[in-house]
């Protein structure tokens, strides 16, 4: 008699930055690469992205792609700081992955005054 050792597992999911980019250095303005690192068996069949539990859109011209299990923001701005999740499904069932905060510092530019200090 044959005996299958196939596990089938649902996707388990973490959300990971890509690699070089340190959490302190995201400022409004950078390109910003958040990796949706899955463990499952069998492979997932699809792969989505939420911001704040409401599902992210690929959009070229607003600088949000989807590249295998990454997500590309570009020219990231303040109100997409929050927090991202990856969700995937296989033949097992579904997944998703704890939220990942993501935070977005403000580009903000210094103002110097100067005084006329002559009398």
């Amino acid at each position: 008699m044959l005996t299958s050792s196939f596990r089938t597992d649902i996707p388990q999911m973490r959300v990971t930055l890509g690699a070089n980019i340190k959490p302190e250095n995201i400022k409004e303005g950078v390109d910003v690469i958040l990796e949706c690192n899955i463990k499952a068996n069998p492979a997932v069949l699809e792969l989505s992205w939420s911001l704040n539990d409401e599902p992210v859109l690929s959009n070229r011209s607003q600088g949000i792609l989807f590249s295998n299990h990454s997500l590309v923001l570009q020219r990231i701005q303040r109100n997409q700081r929050g927090y991202y999740r990856c969700h995937s499904f296989n033949k097992a069932g579904k997944g998703q992955s704890e939220p990942y905060f993501l935070r977005v510092l403000c580009k903000c530019t210094r103002r110097t005054t100067i005084q006329d200090t002559d009398q």
